[in-house]
């Protein structure tokens, strides 16, 4: 099965809409997770040395038909293509794996700078709503008109004035 095959048979299988399903970072986690152990079990599979063990199959095996060297020829060639292919499949699984992990973490980072800057924002929100509240200057005005309110004007400024 290839890659996005194993990735939709994981989709298929998760429970859509029942309580206490995955969602969000937690089911791109579990269906990542799913699909990397799956990678991992198909890598371990692909040994190209054994392949080529106990896949060989010597000239002679062929037989004295006059057709037979270029058959044990075709063969090899393939054996070997096969085989730097299986390689290749392995090194593509591997850089799977590899995109898999950083873009969990890609997304695990997006989201916690996202929570940073909510939180941050929420700090200031509340740091304006409580500085807001403040009501000193009311307080100040109406102290000062009780303190000044026998004031009177006087022909020479008087110690205290403004």
């Amino acid at each position: 099965m290839g890659i996005l095959g194993v990735f939709t048979d994981v989709m298929n299988r998760l429970p859509e809409d029942e309580p206490g399903t995955l969602r969000g970072l937690d089911l791109a986690e579990s269906v990542i997770e799913e699909v990397i152990t799956v990678i991992g079990q198909q890598q371990e599979r692909l040994d190209p040395v054994e392949f080529e063990d106990k896949g060989h199959i010597s000239a002679s095996s062929f037989g004295p038909v006059e057709r037979a060297p270029e058959l044990a020829l075709h063969y090899t060639r393939a054996h070997g293509v096969t085989r730097d292919t299986l390689e290749g499949v392995k090194t593509d699984l591997e850089n799977f794996q590899l995109a898999c992990r950083q873009a969990r973490q890609a997304i695990v980072d997006a989201d916690e700078e996202t929570s940073d800057r909510i939180r941050y924002t929420q700090v200031a929100v509340d740091k304006l709503a409580v500085g807001s509240r403040t009501n000193h200057g009311d307080q100040a005005h109406h102290q000062a008109q009780h303190e000044h309110k026998h004031d009177r004007p006087t022909e020479e400024p008087t110690t205290g004035d403004a």
